[in-house]
């Protein structure tokens, strides 16, 4: 196994792929079936959890429940959704203000700077807690309840 990452850490050095490409060429091996960006591997899974349960099956797979750090990340776990299913379906990511009401945070530790709230979002004060994408096929983001069963989105860091 050694001998097979150094080959790929000098192919990807001699071939140039190394340089301005954030290392998503070792990343590739390092998560199979995963989808890349911006230096980090995402995976749409269509088994309709809580949000609970979908971060400790992230957990589980070595990851945490997607964080929306940027409007490109943002729009490419929705690609990565469409990818898999062909629609846009309610989808948990891993937005919670459950430990202070209002302050929201992303599970895995990025700063909360992004967020493509719909109209009139945030409302659900104390009983919507949890962050999920494409409310109703719809391009934003909105606050539901934690309890409720939907597929979800995990993200690994490299190692």
């Amino acid at each position: 196994m050694a001998s097979g990452l150094h080959f790929i850490v000098v192919l990807c050095l001699t071939s140039g792929l190394w340089f301005g490409a954030d290392a998503n060429c070792i990343i590739r091996h390092a998560h199979p079936g995963w989808s890349q960006f911006g230096g980090k591997s995402f995976q749409f899974f269509n088994n309709p959890l809580t949000w609970s349960e979908a971060e400790r099956f992230c957990i589980s797979v070595g990851g945490h429940l997607a964080a929306l750090e940027s409007p490109a990340t943002y729009h490419f776990i929705r690609q990565v959704i469409f990818r898999a299913t062909n629609t846009y379906p309610e989808t948990w990511v891993g937005g919670t203000d459950g430990p202070n009401e209002g302050a929201w945070l992303w599970i895995g530790g990025p700063r909360f700077a992004f967020i493509n709230w719909g109209p009139g979002e945030p409302n659900g004060g104390r009983a919507e807690n949890c962050i999920e994408i494409n409310l109703g096929g719809r391009d934003y983001v909105n606050d539901s309840i934690c309890d409720l069963k939907k597929p979800f989105v995990c993200v690994k860091h490299p190692h």
